[in-house]
């Protein structure tokens, strides 16, 4: 059976247009393929596909056995395009294949069961007749071109949100940490407001406050005396787990206090 249906996919291909001859009744008459110089030509008899090589240049060869125990065949047109699908259903041979090659008709005795045969091929072009089909399904290798397109695709996709999220991630904590930054800025501050306000008020018996809250964090102050009129003042900021301390040195007179030096201590 491959042998048979190679031919007429070879004759098929090997033609520039095919048409179909039907009869009064609606049912395929005969198969003609147009080719280069010549016409090839499948019509059944009976139970017989026959084919029939008409040449411009020859006499005609006659008619040719090509397939026996076919029981009916039909040509399917594709509208509105240059394919056209051959469906051939024939009866299996009592004999057991052979390795060797050989045609349908040396073959033994037709078993009663029947079995479609579908042909799908292309001829070159279309000249005024129907095409043959090529069966459905695609290439695979495109097929498998585009799935490997489609997973690099989603590969590259979840690298770039990745990074995405890394750097979102990361400008967050930056505008985070600015923000504690600025809070414990004001908070040192006010501990050296609190620690100027009460030398002022209470003079030399200020030491200091001890740790308590204030706004959202907490501040502490140390006070020691250097010399007459000077003081100086160490102020503790606590917020979310980070403190900042700075050193200030404060002039005191009679109902004034002024800071005169102030520096960051390292954290």
């Amino acid at each position: 059976m491959p042998l048979v249906i190679a031919r007429i996919r070879g004759d098929i291909q090997g033609g520039i247009g095919v048409g179909t001859v039907l009869r009064e009744d609606g049912t395929l008459d005969k198969v003609q393929i147009q080719g280069i110089g010549e016409q090839i030509v499948y019509e059944k008899n009976g139970d017989t596909l026959f084919r029939t090589v008409l040449s411009d240049a020859a006499a005609p060869q006659g008619s040719q056995i090509l397939w026996r125990g076919v029981s009916d065949w039909g040509c399917r047109i594709e509208p509105g395009t240059a394919l056209v699908e051959l469906s051939v259903t024939y009866s299996r041979r009592a004999v057991p294949r052979s390795p060797l090659p050989g045609m349908p008709v040396d073959r033994g005795a037709i078993l009663p069961a029947a079995h479609p045969e579908d042909v799908f091929t292309a001829a070159r072009r279309r000249v005024g007749g129907q095409l043959v089909k090529r069966a459905s399904g695609g290439n695979r290798g495109e097929s498998g071109y585009a799935l490997l397109t489609a997973l690099l695709v989603i590969f590259l996709l979840s690298i770039a949100l990745s990074l995405l999220a890394a750097s979102l991630q990361l400008r967050m904590r930056i505008v985070r940490e600015d923000a504690e930054t600025v809070i414990l800025s004001g908070l040192s501050d006010a501990a050296v407001a609190e620690a100027v306000a009460n030398l002022a008020a209470s003079g030399y018996y200020y030491s200091g406050s001890p740790e308590h809250t204030f706004g959202d964090g907490k501040i502490t102050s140390t006070v020691e005396p250097e010399s007459p009129g000077l003081y100086n003042v160490v102020a503790t900021a606590t917020y979310a787990g980070r403190k900042r301390a700075v050193e200030v040195e404060i002039f005191r007179a009679p109902g004034v206090a002024r800071v005169r030096r102030w520096r960051r201590l390292a954290s």
